[in-house]
C-alpha cells in the first residue's frame, strides 16, 4: 500500500511539473509574439497587428497611452477600413495567435482578440464584396442592428431561433441581420473596454494633478528645496548667507 501510494504521489507530482512547464512554455511563446511586434515598432516595420498589440499593452498598463493608440481604441472599424485585403487577411490569421496566446494565460483580453477579429473579417467580407444584401434592405438592416445592446441580444437569440426552425434552410437577409448584429455586439464589447480604460485613466490623470499642486502649495526654499524638509537650524545657517 505503501509503496503505491508513493507511486500515485510520484506520479502527481511528475504531472504538476510537466503543466507547470507546459504553462511556462505557452508565456514564453506569448511574450516573444510580444517582443516582436514591439521590435517592428521600433525598426520602423510596424504591420497593422502591431498596432493593436501596443493598445493591448496599453490596456495592461505596460505603456503610456498615445494619440495613435487612442484613436485606434475609439475607432478601431476607421482603421480597419483603411487597410488591403491582404493586410486584412495577415491581420486575422495573426489576431487568432493572440487570441489563442490570451486564452492559454487564461487573460481576459481574449475577448479583445476575438471581438477584433469578428471586426477583421467583416472589413475583409466587405472588401471581397461578400456577405452583402440589397440596398434596399439596408435601411430595415441599419435601423436593427442600431437598436439598444439588450434588445439587440434578444433579437439574435430570436433570429438564431428562426434560422434553426428552417432547418437551415439559406435565408439571406436573416443571415446578414445575424452576422450584422454579431459585428455589432463585438464592437460594443471594444467600445465597452475602451470607455472603462477612459474613466480609469482620467481618474488617475486627475490623482497626479491633485499631487503635482499639493507639491506646489508648499513653500520652497530656492536654496533647500522643500520647507518641510527643513529644520530651522538649516535656514538660519544657510539661507542667510
Amino acid at each position: 500500500n505503501r509503496s503505491r501510494s508513493r507511486s500515485r504521489e510520484r506520479s502527481v507530482s511528475s504531472r504538476s511539473r510537466s503543466d507547470h512547464y507546459e504553462q511556462e512554455e505557452e508565456e514564453f511563446e506569448a511574450d516573444q509574439e510580444v517582443i516582436r511586434s514591439l521590435l517592428r515598432i521600433e525598426q520602423g516595420r510596424e504591420q497593422p497587428i502591431d498596432r493593436f498589440v501596443k493598445v493591448v499593452l496599453i490596456y495592461k498598463g505596460k505603456l503610456p497611452l498615445d494619440h495613435k493608440s487612442q484613436e485606434l481604441m475609439s475607432q478601431p472599424k476607421s482603421f480597419l477600413s483603411k487597410l488591403t485585403l491582404h493586410q486584412l487577411q495577415e491581420l486575422a490569421a495573426s489576431t487568432q495567435i493572440f487570441e489563442k496566446n490570451e486564452g492559454k494565460l487564461r487573460s481576459e483580453f481574449v475577448n479583445y482578440w476575438k471581438g477584433l477579429r469578428v471586426l477583421v473579417n467583416a472589413a475583409a467580407n466587405d472588401k471581397r464584396g461578400e456577405n452583402v444584401i440589397s440596398e434596399s434592405f439596408l435601411p430595415k438592416v441599419n435601423e436593427i442592428i442600431s437598436k439598444p445592446y439588450p434588445e439587440l441580444l434578444k433579437m439574435e437569440e430570436a433570429i438564431g431561433a428562426t434560422l434553426a426552425s428552417r432547418g437551415g434552410a439559406a435565408d439571406s437577409f436573416w443571415s446578414f441581420v445575424k452576422n450584422k448584429i454579431e459585428e455589432r455586439k463585438r464592437e460594443h464589447e471594444l467600445e465597452q473596454l475602451y470607455s472603462k480604460f477612459k474613466e480609469t485613466h482620467q481618474e488617475e490623470r486627475g490623482q497626479e494633478v491633485e499631487e503635482d499642486e499639493a507639491e506646489l502649495e508648499e513653500p520652497i526654499s530656492p536654496i533647500l528645496g522643500p520647507l518641510s524638509m527643513v529644520s530651522p537650524k538649516q535656514i538660519t545657517t544657510e539661507e542667510q548667507e
